[in-house]
């Protein structure tokens, strides 16, 4: 029963609602003698009243108590309507609560303002517009529309405002010579179609749209205010004909570069923010107008990539003079391709030099200012220094592969490095071999490079060759008397108390560079006597204790001696008396020479 009731009910209203509209749908022609517009003009409000759900607006005030439709403010006829000369020239149901269809506005030939704006109309009849030659601006700014009818023959439309709907396509906008305001932000656009004829264009507000291209922009020269951010644009059009331009909005795009500049006479803000650019026009220094320039803005590691080492110095100096904060430091660096129209080398790009004292040579373009390091990582490095085209160098003291680094500065802003390289180069050096026996108590070692190895010998102390390592290695051979024999011996023919033979060594000096700094200690020199022995008579050998292992030299050490048995006539001998040098790890190359003291006893 009470299921029945209410279907019951529910055909009762719907049945009242249809004598409505029909009594609506009638209210123009029943009292044609006295309304005060014409007919077409009443009906055309009848449809748009019933399309877009008028019963629900926020205010109806008057549309059918009254047969006096004008109501141009003085609150006696319809709400929203507004005449000029007997005709229907303004329709403003802003914020009003229309959803639904917005019908042909066909009827009202000398409509001149359409805002509709911040309701929820749904679409527009395809014919909606047709006729309207007198319209003027069209703001139907957040509703729900996917597209717009045609706007051709409008030629008196100076404005039109459809940002915030759900826009997917645009009827075509060229040829509109009048229209200076063009606002389509905030919708589902991919494309936009010619703009070719907006000869008086001032305003253009694409924003927040998903677009991936641009049409031409040529012979808009009277456009102030373009906007294209929050778009997804790889690239953009010339803008060489926009002289008129204030500001140019294209940040949160996809862009890698921005077009020449050139021409932008006017141009006081541009915002390029969260873009990935890698490369500013040269000409934007000419853009002398500029007020801002916002290349900061979200600029991180996953942004922009704009790299100071392709910007002259003119450049990098004018866009800090622009720009809020640091917006250097605001770019991902890591992106940029340091590559350089330039050139560094050592010695005129040699492979080796045979001395520490190099030439470099630097042509780097737009450099100011410029340092070196000869270390493994980037510090140590010397002071800035204004730019050289050669400067001279001195290698670090050790024989080996040589790497010479280099950071540049181009824009006098010495907290950032615009390019940074280096160069590698053989330090090989040149001595000479030591030649000749040993003789008297000159003690000369030659440490001397082969290829990107390093050779050790001594021929005084017949050496031989050892591979030098960057541990450092240890040079070992047996000594010879001064006349070439074999054996080390002590003879003791008084049967005196005791006999020995004792020796010492002094520092090794490099007298390749006469460096104090690069001596060898005679702490690294060692002797060994594992083996001295008896020849005759009956003696006891010693050669000391602390023989039988490997002893510095850098004091007076025993060697090889005679029993201290008082009476004992004998001769003591070695044919294995071992001499070790130690070379510490990357010890420069040269020839190095020092004095072997050896005490023998009176006999």
């Amino acid at each position: 029963m009470i299921a029945l009731f209410a279907g019951l009910f529910w055909a009762i209203a719907f049945i009242g609602n249809n004598q409505a509209y029909a009594a609506y749908e009638s209210f123009c022609t029943d009292n044609i003698w006295i309304i005060d517009i014409p007919v077409a003009e009443c009906q055309t409000l009848v449809n748009m009243y019933n399309s877009t759900n008028g019963a629900n607006w926020y205010n109806n005030t008057n549309w059918w108590s009254t047969t006096t439709i004008c109501d141009n403010g003085t609150n006696n006829g319809r709400f929203g309507v507004n005449c000029n000369a007997g005709h229907v020239s303004f329709l403003n149901f802003d914020n009003n609560n229309l959803s639904w269809i917005l019908p042909s506005l066909t009827g009202i030939p000398r409509l001149a303002y359409l805002y509709l704006g911040n309701n929820k109309i749904t679409s527009i009849a395809n014919n909606g517009f047709d006729g309207l030659t007198w319209a003027i601006e069209f703001q139907l700014e957040y509703n729900l529309l996917t597209t717009i009818p045609s706007l051709s023959g409008l030629s008196n439309l100076t404005s039109i405002q459809f940002q915030s709907n759900h826009l997917t396509s645009l009827p075509s906008l060229s040829g509109f010579s009048n229209l200076y305001y063009i606002d389509l932000s905030y919708n589902r656009l991919t494309s936009v179609p010619s703009l070719a004829g907006l000869s008086t264009l001032q305003y253009l507000y694409l924003n927040n749209n998903s677009l991936t291209s641009l049409p031409s922009l040529a012979g808009l020269s009277t456009l102030q205010y373009l906007y294209l951010n929050n778009n997804s644009l790889t690239s953009l059009p010339s803008l060489a004909d926009l002289s008129g331009l204030l500001t140019l909005y294209v940040h949160q795009n996809q862009l890698t570069s921005l077009p020449s500049l050139a021409g932008l006479s006017n141009l006081q803000y541009l915002l390029a923010n969260n873009n990935k650019i890698a490369t500013l026009p040269e000409n934007l220094a000419s853009v002398t107008t500029l007020l801002d320039v916002w290349l900061w803005w979200w600029l991180n590691l996953n942004t922009n990539k704009i790299c100071t080492g392709t910007m002259s110095p003119g450049l990098i100096t004018f866009v800090n003079s622009k720009s809020y904060y640091d917006w250097q430091a605001a770019q991902n660096t890591s992106l940029c391709n340091l590559t350089r129209t330039g050139d560094f080398s050592v010695n005129n790009h040699s492979a080796s030099t045979t001395t520490g004292v190099v030439t470099l040579s630097i042509t780097v373009s737009w450099t100011t200012n410029m340092r070196f390091s000869n270390t493994g990582s980037d510090w140590p490095r010397t002071s800035w220094e204004a730019y050289s085209p050669t400067k001279s160098w001195i290698l670090t003291p050790e024989y080996w592969m040589k790497t010479v680094r280099a950071q540049f500065d181009t824009d006098s802003n010495t907290s950032t490095v615009e390019w940074a390289t280096s160069y590698s180069i053989e330090y090989v050096g040149v001595v000479s071999r030591c030649t000749g026996a040993w003789s008297g108590s000159d003690v000369t070692l030659c440490i001397e490079p082969i290829g990107l190895g390093y050779c050790e010998y001594g021929n005084s102390l017949d050496l031989g060759i050892t591979w030098y390592s960057a541990a450092g290695r240890d040079i070992t051979s047996a000594f010879n008397t001064t006349s070439g024999n074999a054996a080390w011996f002590c003879n003791d023919l008084q049967g005196a108390n005791p006999r020995t033979l004792s020796i010492q060594s002094s520092d090794l000096l490099n007298v390749s560079t006469n460096d104090p700094g690069q001596t060898i200690s005679a702490s690294n020199i060692y002797i060994k006597n594992p083996s001295a022995t008896k020849i005759e008579w009956v003696c006891t050998a010693n050669a000391g204790s602390s023989l039988n292992q490997r002893t510095s030299i850098d004091v007076s050490t025993i060697i090889l001696g005679k029993s201290n048995s008082i009476g004992e006539v004998c001769k003591v001998q070695t044919s294995s008396l071992d001499f070790k040098v130690a070379i510490p790890a990357y010890q420069s190359l040269g020839q190095y020479s020092g004095t072997l003291t050896i005490t023998v006893p009176n006999l």
